[in-house]
């Protein structure tokens, strides 16, 4: 079940996304532990659904994903490792796009990992670009990836 978070749900993020980083990205052990602490700082999950919707996707009363969508950015897209494969992720993106759309929006856009791009290609996002982002002087490889809605099979 998808579901809009809530602050009791803040844990649970701060784990899924830190079981990601440390199991399913491909950074340098300084840009890894600078992530992790980022993410799972006290409080960064409920800024961001202050910030932005976020979602949460629950089974069994278990947190196992979440994603959000900003305008029309997807953010904070993670399913946990023990739950990758099982169609989670592209029910959240299912979910986001149909957000999207019912907000008019036209293309939808995300910064992720490089580790997720296959991910995202299935999901109907096309890759855009590669670039380094640099935050406190720790340098992470990103890409930029962008995909058009339809809706009646014709761009909204």
């Amino acid at each position: 079940m998808i579901r809009l978070f809530t602050s009791e749900d803040e844990g649970a993020c701060k784990d899924i996304a830190k079981r990601c980083l440390e199991e399913t990205v491909d950074l340098d052990y300084k840009a890894r532990q600078y992530v992790i602490n980022k993410f799972t700082k006290d409080g960064y999950w409920l800024l961001k659904a202050n910030t932005f919707p976020l979602y949460v996707y629950e089974n069994s009363s278990q947190i196992v994903a979440t994603g959000g969508l900003n305008i029309n950015e997807f953010k904070k897209m993670y399913v946990h490792p023990d739950w990758q494969g099982k169609g989670i992720g592209t029910e959240i993106i299912n979910h986001l796009k149909n957000i999207a759309k019912k907000n008019n929006q036209q293309e939808l856009f995300l910064y992720s990992w490089k580790s997720s791009v296959g991910f995202y290609k299935r999901a109907g996002f096309i890759f855009v670009r590669e670039f380094i982002h640099e935050e406190q002087e720790i340098k992470m490889p990103l890409v930029e990836m962008r995909s058009l809605l339809l809706k009646n099979n014709l761009v909204v």
